[in-house]
């Protein structure tokens, strides 16, 4: 079977060569010939008229002087076999001295196998831009758009205030094709000079190098006039690598861990982040580089690199849950803070934030015994400040070849100036393998002054009726210091678990839950009644909430 790559072509106006390879897909003899069947004035082989089964096609052309584009064909013939007659096709870009240019940038890009990497389609020396438009050839079994807001309208279009009308894109990666563009309307002039156009992000899905082939570019101005231009394709070069490896030195070791920690807590928009650091959901990551991202790449140190596939996390189990807690413990000189971790199982690495009314005065910040028994490394992250002081973020996680912790216990110490106020918000958690954790935040609403509640209470939950989340307050007695177990789930009228909300043992104090409607697998439940059941002390206590949709 004859089979000629690439089909086309874009070469620049100068004066150059290109080539193109034959080969024999079937498993018989092919001989095959190459003929200028357009375009021959300007078109000529200078190598491999003819041959047998594979060969090259090298190609002289001449230079462009003129305002328009140029076309020339080479039809390549295997008398009898499958696939023959093939046509390539030469396009040659008009003289730029009539014209803008647009171009692929960068010109030549790396990506390393299953990862994510952005080209630019941009344009310079263009005068009252009013739309434009163009598709790109590619290899789709090295480079893949995987959804149609991997292209995005670039910035330059709309830049003098006029509105913008995306069109498409359509994406075909079977065909190794996407066309895209946009229109422009409004009072103001086009813009001028040079800008991106377009953004499109690749995901590299097999090694080699598949050309970017610029073609059927149009660009006029605001009335709808042509204006000529110029065009310049790129390439990709996909080669294999691992994402947890994200100096790709072909190891994972504590310079892939620091780099993910020195990009910890960025987001998309932010100069230094880097979507290289952003890992997780499913290696496309989520728009910020947190404690997940650096979990799941500590969990591969020292640790061989997979010879196949990714090694992602993909589990649809549902997720196990952790609860998190903030707990006083009162010193004579200063103000001790542990956060507490419930019912762990695996636990790898947490971050949350502490806020306060007033700066916080943290002295010092030490990790948890509950991490510190795994045996494994643990590392501390931060203390990253916010809003004037008032709010602080914090991380710890661990590394190394043991599990992760199991149980209840501080995963944190903090030490602050002085007695104060402090709040836990914005947790996040992570199994030892990099797995997100649901997490349960237990709100205290008691000071580290106060006196501990004296009666087992499940209070009434507020707001009822509720529409997408309620919170549920319940008082446990007991002597400080000691645990003691609870259970807070959810149940249907029909007495049918459908949530549990909190599981381990907790020191005495007044929780707060919130439940946002969900059951254990993270789908919204319908309008109805619902119990609340608080069992603890031998006890069961209930409460009916109101869920309206």
């Amino acid at each position: 079977m004859l089979q000629v790559t690439p089909t086309s072509r874009n070469v620049p106006a100068s004066a150059g060569t290109t080539t193109f390879e034959v080969s024999n897909t079937g498993s018989g003899t092919l001989n095959w010939t190459a003929a200028v069947t357009q375009g021959a004035s300007w078109l000529a082989i200078v190598s491999g008229h003819s041959g047998t089964d594979r060969g090259t096609i090298t190609l002289s052309y001449a230079a462009n002087s003129e305002a328009t584009s140029r076309t020339g064909v080479v039809t390549v013939t295997a008398t009898g076999a499958s696939g023959s007659p093939q046509e390539v096709t030469i396009v040659q870009s008009a003289s730029p001295a009539y014209q803008a240019t647009v171009r692929i940038q960068p010109a030549s890009k790396q990506l390393y196998l299953n990862r994510t990497g952005s080209t630019e389609v941009a344009i310079d020396g263009v005068t009252n831009l009013g739309s434009f438009q163009f598709e790109i050839g590619f290899n789709g079994a090295m480079v893949q758009i995987d959804a149609p807001t991997d292209v995005q309208l670039g910035p330059f279009l709309g830049s003098t205030g006029r509105t913008t009308i995306p069109v498409g894109p359509a994406i075909d990666n079977t065909a190794g094709t996407v066309v895209y563009g946009a229109a422009t309307f409004g009072a103001q002039q086009g813009p001028s000079g040079e800008g991106v156009l377009a953004t499109i992000t690749w995901t590299a899905v097999g090694e080699g190098t598949t050309t970017l082939d610029l073609g059927n570019v149009q660009v006029s101005d605001i009335a709808g006039t042509l204006i000529p231009v110029n065009v310049v394709g790129g390439e990709i070069t996909v080669k294999k690598g691992f994402w947890a490896d994200v100096n790709d030195d072909g190891r994972i070791d504590i310079i892939d861990i620091q780099l993910v920690c020195a990009h910890w807590n960025t987001r998309a928009g932010d100069p230094t982040y880097d979507p290289r650091y952003d890992v997780d959901n499913e290696c496309r990551g989520d728009g910020d580089v947190d404690i997940i991202d650096i979990q799941l790449v500590a969990s591969w140190w020292n640790r061989p690199l997979p010879s196949g596939g990714l090694g992602r996390v993909g589990s649809t189990e549902p997720l196990p849950q952790v609860t998190l807690s903030l707990r006083s413990l009162p010193n004579i000189s200063a103000a001790f803070l542990e956060v507490w971790a419930y019912g762990a199982k695996d636990l790898g690495g947490l971050l949350f934030d502490l806020c306060s009314d007033a700066p916080l005065g943290i002295e010092a910040v030490e990790p948890g015994d509950l991490l510190l028994g795994t045996n494994n490394t643990v590392a501390l992250l931060g203390p990253q400040s916010q809003n004037g002081g008032k709010r602080v973020t914090l991380g710890v996680f661990d590394y190394g070849v043991e599990r992760g912790a199991w149980g209840s216990g501080a995963v944190a110490r903090i030490r602050l100036a002085r007695d104060q106020e402090v709040r836990l918000e914005n947790a996040q958690a992570a199994s030892i393998e990099g797995r997100p954790l649901q997490i349960s935040v237990l709100g205290s609403e008691q000071s580290q002054h106060s006196q501990l509640p004296g009666t087992l209470t499940l209070h009434a939950n507020h707001p009822n009726p509720f529409n997408t989340q309620t919170r549920v307050r319940f008082d446990l007695p007991g002597k400080g210091g000691e645990l003691v177990s609870v259970r807070l789930c959810v149940y249907n009228v029909c007495g049918e678990l459908v949530r549990v909300l909190l599981e381990g043992a907790y020191p005495p104090n007044t929780y707060t839950v919130a439940w946002d409607g969900r059951d254990a697998q993270g789908r919204e439940l319908p309008s109805g009644v619902y119990l609340c059941a608080l069992h603890a002390l031998e006890r069961r206590l209930l409460v009916k909430m109101s869920l309206m949709r």
